[in-house]
């Protein structure tokens, strides 16, 4: 039996609670257990689920099998789990249990983003003597996985083994992927490694998921092994399994890796705006701006439009070129293409503008815009943890404008601190070694003591020694 912390309540027991609230009105019913079955099938695809579950309850087929099969059916693809488990046969009921019942009203759960419950009903199936099959354990693991919960699917997994039933391809599928989303990629390779071993047919999509998981874990070696045992295999790698790998490729920053593999991807594929955003990604982050303009280009003259996010990517280039104009127009051209800046675009403009005069007034039109929404937490402290060191600069001219009225109108003495963070929160690509001593140079061209702070990660002035008179 799969037991779940945190779970007050059996499946028993909840079946019992939601039989006690049915609607208990007498309805007219159908006399036949597969006329009833294709009238509950119909109301509920029409998403009547009230009128089909007093259907049920009212008509006196109910113990006719097809029919909790046609409801259960029915109810699963709608996701009306509630209803599912109140369909499910019970003791009072003298139907057939089934193990396809119980997988039905298992998928319904996992439907309506309630695998807790679906964990209790696998674990309720032995209670009445049903025997869970593989297709029981494929109903529940993929919801632990989209849910973080890698460990519950790992135990599954287990569990599943000491009935000695066998995984087929798509519980591989489901175990690789929560493990990926679990951040578990030696535990990925694990299972990939097992299914090769089997006499499971593989699939395209265990093998994404193995090489996102050693994405995350910058391990882009390991990705490419994946991609070349997925070839070896007779297996064609598709659109996603080639973006996985130069994803990895990207976070690894190994550009020249990135440029290679997407090279590789034959014509009849088709590259996507991931494909090119990962690769762009991959050479801005080696500061190869020519290559990411080029991918750029290409990109657009394939018929797929720049998004949000290449496009920033094509202002930091431009922006390692110091091709500040170029950035401007950029910009301008926002609207034509249909894409909104935030506040991530503004850093990239800001960061080739901030010394021009043109600085200060796109800074303003980001405020303006609340594209820093978290930039004062309070009047005195200024949180920089979303700029880039342009932006920020600019912040702080702005924000020491601001306390300098402030103080001249009251000369109340007071301190203030601006918050840079310590680098934990940034990659070391997004400049965040570069904001502090950034920061510091601006202060020392001005002549603006800082006053000593214990926290690393701030800056303190002190607004009477700044102002007085």
């Amino acid at each position: 039996m799969v037991m779940i912390s945190g779970m007050s309540r059996s499946s028993s027991s909840l079946r019992l609670s939601l039989c006690c609230s049915r609607h208990t009105q007498s309805t007219r019913s159908v006399s036949t257990g597969p006329q009833l079955g294709r009238a509950i099938t119909l109301l509920v695809r029409s998403k009547q689920w009230q009128k089909a579950l007093c259907q049920f309850h009212a008509s006196s087929s109910q113990t006719h099998t097809g029919v909790h099969a046609s409801a259960l059916h029915a109810l699963a693809h709608g996701a009306q789990w509630q209803m599912a488990i109140a369909c499910l046969p019970g003791v009072s009921k003298p139907v057939e249990q089934t193990t396809m019942s119980h997988n039905l009203a298992m998928n319904a759960c996992a439907r309506g983003f309630r695998w807790q419950v679906a964990l209790a009903l696998l674990a309720d199936m032995s209670t009445v003597l049903v025997q869970p099959d593989t297709a029981s354990y494929n109903v529940v693991i993929p919801p632990c996985g989209k849910s973080s919960n890698w460990t519950i699917a790992v135990n599954l997994w287990e569990a599943m083994g000491k009935t000695c039933l066998q995984p087929d391809r798509f519980s591989y599928n489901s175990i690789i992927s929560a493990c990926d989303r679990g951040w578990q990629w030696e535990r990925s390779l694990i299972f990939l490694g097992m299914m090769e071993k089997s006499k499971v047919k593989e699939c395209e999509r265990s093998y994404a998921s193995a090489i996102s998981a050693c994405a995350k874990a910058a391990q882009w070696r390991l990705a490419l092994a994946c991609l070349s045992s997925l070839s070896s295999r007779s297996l064609q790698p598709d659109t996603v399994v080639y973006n996985a790998t130069i994803g990895t490729c990207d976070e690894a920053e190994q550009w020249q890796a990135a440029i290679a593999i997407m090279d590789s991807m034959s014509l009849s594929l088709g590259k996507d705006g991931h494909t090119y955003s990962s690769a762009m990604s991959a050479c801005v982050k080696a500061a190869e701006w020519e290559r990411a303009v080029s991918l750029f280009d290409t990109m657009e003259r394939s018929g797929i439009e720049g998004n949000l996010v290449t496009c920033c990517l094509l202002m930091r280039a431009l922006g390692q070129a110091n091709l500040w104009e170029d950035v401007l127009f950029l910009l301008h051209d926002m609207p034509a293409r249909r894409v909104t800046p935030n506040g991530s675009m503004y850093n990239e403009v800001l960061d080739v503008t901030y010394r021009r005069p043109e600085g200060p007034a796109l800074f303003h039109c980001a405020m303006q815009k609340s594209l820093y929404p978290g930039l004062l937490a309070d009047p005195r402290h200024l949180d920089l943890h979303f700029l880039s060191p342009g932006a920020s600069i600019l912040a702080v001219r702005w924000w020491l404008t601001e306390m300098r009225q402030r103080y001249l109108s009251t000369r109340t003495p007071f301190r203030m601190q601006i918050i840079t963070g310590k680098g934990l929160s940034r990659k070391e690509w997004e400049q965040a070694a570069a904001l502090r001593p950034a920061l510091k140079n601006f202060f020392a061209e001005l002549n603006i003591p800082l006053t000593p702070c214990k926290n690393e990660g701030r800056l303190e002035l002190d607004a009477q020694q700044l102002w007085q008179e």
